[in-house]
C-alpha cells in the first residue's frame, strides 16, 4: 500500500470535511464580525442585508477560505505523517477473500476479518474498493491488488451475501 492509495480514499470524504470545516470556521468568524459592527452597520444590516452581505465576505471570506484550507491541509500533513510511522511490514497487504469473509492481513500478522454479515455495501470506485459496514466504518481496498476477474468475484459474493453493489464509472484512459 502507498500514500497514492490513501489519498484514492481520501477523495471521496475530503469534500464533505471541506463544507463542516467551512461551516466551522464561518460558525467561529460570525460572531466576530457581528460584535464588531458599530451602531449605525447595525442599521444597514437591517435595511440593506445583500450589502452587509457583501461587506461580511470581503472582510470574512478570505479568514474562511484561509482556515478551511488551513485545516485540510493538516489533516492531511498529519495523516501523511502517521503513514509514513508505520513500519513497512504493517504496508505490505495481503487480501483474502470468499464465500464467508473479506480478510486483510499484513506482513506483521495482524489480521482483520469482516464476514460478509457486517458488510452493508461495497463501492467500486476507480481507484479503491469501498467497503461500507453495518457499523458505520469504512474500509478501503486499492482495486490494483485485484484483477478485474477478481473484482467480478468479489461482487458476486456480495450479491450472494444480499450486499448492495456500486459500480462506478471508469475514467477513460
Amino acid at each position: 500500500m502507498t500514500y497514492a492509495d490513501q489519498l484514492a480514499f481520501h477523495r471521496i470524504w475530503i469534500r464533505w470535511f471541506m463544507v463542516i470545516c467551512l461551516g466551522l470556521v464561518l460558525l467561529v468568524l460570525t460572531p466576530l464580525w457581528l460584535y464588531k459592527l458599530q451602531p449605525w452597520q447595525w442599521h444597514v444590516l437591517w435595511a440593506a442585508p445583500g450589502f452587509m452581505a457583501k461587506d461580511f465576505m470581503r472582510e470574512i471570506g478570505f479568514y474562511a477560505l484561509g482556515g478551511m484550507a488551513f485545516f485540510v491541509i493538516f489533516i492531511l500533513l498529519l495523516d501523511w505523517l502517521r503513514f509514513g510511522n508505520l513500519p513497512d511490514d504493517n504496508k505490505k497487504l495481503l487480501y483474502r477473500i470468499d464465500e464467508k469473509a473479506i480478510e486483510t492481513s499484513d506482513a506483521a500478522n495482524v489480521a482483520l476479518i469482516m464476514p460478509w454479515s457486517m458488510i452493508r455495501q461495497i463501492s467500486f470506485e476507480p481507484r479503491i474498493i469501498v467497503i461500507k459496514t453495518k457499523a458505520r466504518v469504512t474500509r478501503w481496498m486499492p482495486t490494483r491488488a485485484f484483477s478485474l476477474e477478481d473484482q467480478s468475484v468479489i461482487a458476486r459474493f456480495a450479491a450472494d451475501a444480499g450486499i448492495p453493489v456500486i459500480r462506478a464509472a471508469r475514467p477513460k484512459p
